[in-house]
């Protein structure tokens, strides 16, 4: 707030400093700070996923999903999905690996019909394929499932029982707060695992069709030579984060989107075919990229094709190749939220013994975070 030439109070954006006199172009977060609608989601378009963040004035924990426009309190995205009913959720993308059924509010079951042959339960049985959950609730409002299971008359590995407490992610697409309290056969209380350090789980989508609406990142980088597809005719290349090294021949950095010439998807064959053209610039020596890449069955990356290069005067350079010089993966908003949520998640007071600990978090955040370099192609 701030005053106006006639001393009344009026709402300024902190970020542009800009009178905010419509209602529909401002938006106002949970934490209660009032934003122009474009400078805010701008402020997060860089960051993985761009959906969540902090807030720029308090650094509270802020979304996209509960963020909402000043006029009417509708949120700035809505997600896919606006409850856990008729979702499933998994461990590393494998339905059956101890994956989460929530068929209604009725049924609900934990499924193993994929888990490995050394699963065993204490009786040396395999675990069912359909382990229901029992004693189940669901606080819509806080997002929370809480249940029960039950390995009475055996135990798995000396648990008689898990209690669960399950929290959901504002756009549903990961579990982001919880835990499992085991109780063992004597009655002690057992190893308490949480959600998301020591289980991450993330919401089954359906399969895709096509590369259209996808983007695919070189060791999970937005903005470093990230490829977009939008749709058949938008189609580029993003430098949005590329680092100031990466310059053309005449000093300039590269465009945040540099788009594909004559973009060709066959969706048979699942080959991308286009080209850059840097003229009447070069970079790294290239004036010309001829693209043919290839991706796998389930759209997840790039496993084959090249880059072919040319330089200014026509001449064929090395090409590089898909799987070997150049490595991209489907981006996957749920895993970046999960590991954007990870890297904020405090260290909390943990009993000695305790599954949760200090070394844990530092592989998860070993894992989430890994680097490489990154080619500008």
């Amino acid at each position: 707030l701030g005053p106006s030439q006639d001393g009344d109070e009026v709402l300024e954006c902190p970020l542009c400093f800009s009178e905010i006199v419509d209602a529909d172009t401002a938006c106002r977060t949970v934490c209660k700070h009032i934003f122009c609608t474009d400078c805010l989601t701008r402020s997060l378009q860089f960051r993985t996923p761009p959906t969540h963040g902090t807030c720029p004035m308090c650094r509270a924990a802020i979304s996209l999903f509960t963020t909402v426009t000043l006029s009417d309190d509708t949120p700035l995205r809505k997600p896919e999905c606006d409850t856990i009913f008729g979702q499933v959720y998994v461990q590393g993308r494998t339905s059956g690996l101890a994956s989460y059924h929530f068929v209604s509010e009725k049924e609900c079951y934990i499924s193993y019909a994929a888990a490995p042959t050394t699963w065993l339960l204490d009786d040396h049985s395999q675990p069912p394929h359909r382990k229901p959950f029992t004693e189940i609730s669901y606080d819509a409002a806080t997002r929370t499932f809480c249940g029960r299971v039950d390995w009475t008359p055996t135990s798995f590995n000396n648990d008689q029982i898990w209690d669960y407490r399950i929290v959901f992610a504002d756009n549903f697409e990961i579990i982001s707060d919880g835990h499992i309290q085991s109780t063992l056969v004597d009655g002690r209380a057992g190893e308490t695992m949480r959600y998301p350090m020591d289980l991450r789980y993330t919401r089954v989508k359906p399969p895709l069709a096509s590369i259209y609406g996808t983007i695919f990142l070189q060791y999970q980088n937005m903005g470093m030579a990230s490829y977009h597809f939008e749709s058949e005719d938008v189609c580029y290349i993003s430098y949005a984060s590329a680092p100031p090294s990466w310059t053309l021949a005449d000093s300039t950095a590269p465009p945040a989107k540099k788009e594909f010439l004559d973009p060709e998807y066959n969706h048979t064959t699942r080959a991308f075919r286009a080209t850059i053209d840097w003229s009447p610039s070069t970079f790294g020596g290239d004036e010309r990229w001829e693209y043919h890449m290839i991706f796998d069955e389930d759209l997840l990356l790039i496993k084959e094709g090249k880059v072919r290069r040319f330089a200014p005067d026509g001449v064929e350079l090395q090409a590089l190749s898909f799987g070997q010089h150049l490595n991209y993966e489907r981006y996957d908003e749920a895993a970046h939220q999960l590991r954007d949520l990870i890297t904020r998640t405090p260290i909390r007071n943990v009993p000695p013994g305790a599954v949760f600990s200090v070394k844990k978090r530092a592989v998860a955040l070993c894992l989430c975070l890994a680097m490489c370099v990154c080619s500008h192609m």
